[in-house]
């Protein structure tokens, strides 16, 4: 089973987030786990209906940057993640929790999802004072 698993974790590659040039003019490939890491930051980032073509990609996180720090803005995030990933079809992740912290100048969400039998926890910041401004601060494999 540890076969299949390691040649399905290694299935997708591609370029990842932050998009970086190396010699000779190429982009930095990754393996599957940074690819599907950068889809999620990808479609997390893109305001929902920007894509010309794709009007269902996107999320709506944007929309919560000023809004006060209670239950409701926890909710209205656990939803707009779960609908942005799944309306987006990166069905290669499960989202198991999704934890937010909004203080005065930034919101921080803390994503623990799925991916071919590991748990990750990534964490995002939106910042305030530029709505569109999301920072991957790390990602780990949690045990």
């Amino acid at each position: 089973m540890a076969d299949v698993d390691k040649l399905l974790a290694e299935k997708w590659r591609g370029p990842s987030l932050p998009i970086s040039i190396i010699g000779g003019n190429y982009f930095r490939s990754s393996g599957s786990f940074d690819v599907i890491w950068s889809s999620i930051l990808m479609i997390l980032m893109t305001p929902r209906g920007l894509r010309l073509y794709d009007p269902k990609f996107g999320s709506r996180l944007h929309e919560l940057v000023f809004e006060p720090n209670d239950e409701i803005l926890s909710q209205m995030a656990d939803y707009f993640i779960r609908d942005a990933v799944q309306s987006s079809g990166e069905d290669r992740v499960i989202i198991r929790t999704i934890k937010v912290d909004a203080r005065e100048d930034e919101m921080a969400i803390a994503l623990v999802f799925d991916h071919v039998g590991e748990t990750y926890e990534g964490n995002l910041v939106l910042r305030r004072n530029e709505t569109s401004n999301m920072v991957m601060q790390n990602i780990r494999r949690v045990a």
